[in-house]
C-alpha cells in the first residue's frame, strides 16, 4: 500500500536524455551507508551475506556445485547497488548478479541477469540502463529477432523519438492491449515501469511464446507448459545475459571472482542493534489506507506510531528511524511492504512520521537501522 511513488528513473541509453515526464519523479538526496559486520554463516551455500552486501555464485557460468566463485553486490564506496537491488525486487525481479562492478560510459556499472545498474554520482542515484535501446543503436535488432525471438522496435520508436517527452505516453502503454497476459503482468507489478521501461514493439508470437519488447526488458507469455514455465506464465528474459553474449561489456568485468571469506559465526549486533544502516527518504501513508489489511494481515491504523512498511527488512523487524535534520528518532515494527523504491527506504504510519517530523513535509531524509530481525 502506498500513497505515492518516488523512485529512480532510467535513461534511454547511456548517452541519451532521461525520461522526465510520465514516470514517477526522482528525488535526489545525499546517500550514506553505515555498515557493521554481517553475521550469516556461508558454509557451502551458493550465496551468503557479506558486510555491506551479498555474494552470489548462481550466475558464475560454472558447475552448479562450484560455489567458490561468483559476484558480490554491495553498497561499498557509497554506491548503493545492494540497496537498490533489494528495493527493486532482488533475485525474483532482476535475477542474480552477473558481473563485477566496472566502469562503462564513465559510470560505475553492474550487470544482473535481467538488468544493468548504472550509478549517476552527480545526481546521487542508481538508474537502470535502457539496454535494448542501446542494442538497437548498435544494430543488433536482426540478431535479437532471429536468435532470441525479441521483436524489432516499431520503426518510429527505433528512430529515437522520445514519446514520453512528446506527451504520448498513453500511446506507448496502449501497445500492452495486444496481449492481456503481458498487460496484467505489467500493471500488477508496481516496479514494472522502472524495471522494464516502456513498450517498444507489438506482441509477436514466436514458437511457444508471445514476446513484447520494452526499453530494458523483453517479456514473454508462455503458450504451453515447458521446463521453464507453465502455460499462461509471464516471465522476463535474461536480457543482461543476452547483452553479455553480444560482448558489449568488458570481458574482465564478467569473470567471476573468489568468494569472500564469510564470517565464522553470527556476530552480536552493534550497540545500535543493527547489521546495516541506510540513509534515504521516509514517507507516510494515511487515511486512504486506514483499516486496510497490511502484509502481516493486521488492519492498518494510521494512529499507531509503532508500525511502518519496508521492502528491505522482514516483517516483524524493529527499525530505528532517525530524522537526519533534527536527530529525532522513533522505533517502529515492520508490518507491511509497499510500492516504493530507493531512495525511499521506509514508509511510516501517519502517527510515526508525526513523532519525528511534520506530516505536511511529506518526505524527509532519515537513517534506518534494524534492531532485530524476526
Amino acid at each position: 500500500m502506498k500513497k505515492r511513488i518516488i523512485a529512480t528513473l532510467s535513461r534511454l541509453a547511456p548517452s541519451s536524455e532521461v525520461v522526465r515526464r510520465g514516470l514517477a519523479a526522482a528525488v535526489l538526496i545525499p546517500i550514506a551507508f553505515a555498515a557493521s559486520p554481517s553475521g550469516i554463516v556461508a558454509d557451502s551455500s551458493p550465496d551468503f551475506e557479506i558486510p555491506n552486501g551479498h555474494f552470489y555464485s548462481q550466475a558464475n557460468g560454472l558447475s552448479p556445485t562450484d560455489t567458490d566463485k561468483g559476484y558480490t553486490i554491495t553498497n561499498d564506496e557509497a554506491v548503493p547497488f545492494w540497496t537498490v537491488y533489494q528495493q527493486l525486487g532482488g533475485v525474483p525481479i532482476l535475477g542474480y548478479p552477473a558481473s563485477q562492478r566496472f566502469t562503462w560510459f564513465g559510470r560505475v556499472t553492474q550487470v544482473t541477469q535481467r538488468a544493468i545498474l548504472h550509478w549517476h554520482e552527480e545526481e546521487n542515484r542508481v538508474e537502470l540502463v535502457n539496454i535494448l535501446d542501446y542494442l538497437s543503436q548498435l544494430g543488433k535488432d536482426d540478431w535479437l529477432s532471429d536468435q532470441k525471438w525479441i521483436p524489432k522496435p516499431l520503426e518510429h520508436l527505433a528512430q529515437g523519438s522520445d514519446d514520453v517527452l512528446d506527451g504520448v505516453l498513453d500511446a506507448r502503454l496502449a501497445l500492452l492491449d495486444e496481449d492481456a497476459g503481458i498487460k496484467y503482468h505489467f500493471f500488477s507489478n508496481p516496479a514494472a515501469q522502472l524495471v522494464y521501461g516502456l513498450p517498444m514493439s507489438r506482441a509477436e508470437v514466436h514458437g511457444t511464446v508471445v514476446t513484447m519488447r520494452f526499453q530494458r526488458a523483453a517479456v514473454q507469455r508462455w503458450l504451453i507448459d515447458s521446463a521453464q514455465a507453465k502455460e499462461g506464465d509471464v516471465t522476463a528474459m535474461n536480457i543482461g545475459d543476452i547483452a553479455k553474449e553480444l560482448g558489449v561489456f568488458p570481458a574482465a568485468a564478467l569473470e567471476p571472482v573468489d568468494a569472500p571469506a564469510p564470517p565464522p559465526s553470527r556476530v552480536m549486533a552493534s550497540s545500535r542493534g543493527g547489521t546495516t544502516g541506510v540513509t534515504g527518504l521516509a514517507t507516510w501513508y494515511g487515511a486512504g489506507f486506514h483499516g486496510q489489511l497490511m502484509r502481516n494481515e493486521e488492519p492498518y491504523n494510521m494512529y499507531d506510531s509503532s508500525i511502518a512498511a519496508s521492502n528491505i527488512h522482514a516483517l516483524g523487524t524493529l527499525l530505528r528511524v532517525t530524522n537526519t535534520s533534527t536527530g529525532k528518532s522513533i522505533i517502529v515494527r515492520v508490518a507491511d511492504t509497499g510500492a516504493f523504491y530507493y531512495p525511499v527506504v521506509v514508509d511510516l504510519s501517519w502517527a510515526a512520521f508525526s513523532e519525528i517530523a511534520d506530516p505536511d513535509d511529506g518526505v524527509i531524509e532519515v537513517t534506518v537501522e534494524p534492531l532485530r530481525d524476526s
